[in-house]
């Protein structure tokens, strides 16, 4: 055990260039990063240890996912019971502790004993599977953007007389809201994110 936080080892993950390896170990409670130097050898850069500079939800660290967007790192707690999320620097590969989500959170159930942890591969779900309790749980991600930006933008359209048009526009943020305007005036009723006028 030459670098902290790994003693018994449980899982590794690499990030897909290979710059970051990370490592989640069962006895010390830790995940460790380590980057690799310009000869691709492995130099230890951190160890993230439960229950140190505030970090929770670590005792049992099991296994971990990369989310596919590299921003986060999840990491599966059998003794806590619990899923911990770790932000990712893009740039460095260093981590900062976010979270820790525990079983019996307000809403949260089905992590006693969790072992395992995956990231979907478009990064909008977390699952965890607990032996304990033959569970599967699905976490959502929150897509923290604030304020809001549009993903898909209402445009401009030239239709014919008497015709009905319909106009779409799709945004990314907390708590999104849509409210369609006419002149600057808000239309009464419109506030899905498609608007549709008939006959116009």
């Amino acid at each position: 055990n030459p670098s902290p936080g790994l003693q018994a080892p449980r899982a590794v993950r690499a990030k897909t260039d290979g710059n970051q390896l990370y490592a989640v170990a069962w006895y010390d409670d830790a995940s460790t990063v380590f980057n690799r130097d310009e000869a691709r050898a492995l130099e230890f850069a951190a160890t993230h240890q439960n229950g140190i500079d505030s970090v929770d939800g670590l005792d049992g660290a099991h296994t971990l996912a990369l989310s596919a967007d590299g921003k986060f790192i999840y990491v599966a707690a059998f003794f806590d019971d619990a899923i911990t999320v770790f932000a990712r620097d893009a740039d460095t590969g260093e981590l900062t502790f976010d979270q820790s989500i525990f079983n019996n959170d307000e809403g949260v159930s089905g992590l006693n004993g969790t072992l395992t942890v995956m990231a979907s591969p478009d990064g909008e779900h977390v699952y965890s599977a607990s032996i304990s309790e033959k569970s599967l749980v699905a976490f959502r991600r929150e897509l923290v953007i604030d304020p809001p930006v549009f993903t898909v933008e209402p445009i401009s359209k030239s239709i014919p007389a008497n015709s009905s048009v319909s106009f779409n526009a799709l945004a990314e943020g907390i708590e999104v809201t849509y409210q369609w305007k006419s002149d600057g005036v808000d239309i009464a009723g419109a506030t899905d994110s498609t608007l549709v006028i008939d006959r116009v």
